[in-house]
């Protein structure tokens, strides 16, 4: 970080991207693995992990992303679970839109 690294957790949920990667290495983003979206709008115990990881990131500063949001159902329930979701835009775009939410 010194150098102006960052960490990224890829694939959060499945295979080598457990819970104890992400419990013991100070990531700055975590990608959570489309197996966990793909059942998150009808399975109430993914649904809850996913929340609770959305949590977890946003009392450590980490930027959680979403992979394989494909419904609807599951867009409305990220953005119940506190997440922004939008179409790819310009990054200036992006910081007036959502960083002075943050702010």
């Amino acid at each position: 970080r010194a150098f102006g690294l960052h960490f990224a957790l890829d694939d959060f949920g499945s295979r080598y991207a457990n819970l104890s990667v992400f419990t013991n290495v100070r990531f700055d983003t975590v990608k959570l693995d489309q197996s966990l979206i793909r059942e998150l709008s009808y399975n109430a115990i993914c649904r809850s992990l996913v929340g609770d990881i959305v949590r977890i990131c946003n009392n450590q500063g980490i930027q959680c992303v979403a992979e394989g949001v494909e419904t609807q159902a599951q867009v409305d329930t990220l953005l119940e679970e506190g997440f922004y979701y939008d179409q790819p835009m310009p990054i200036q775009e992006f910081k007036e839109k959502y960083m002075e939410r943050i702010a």
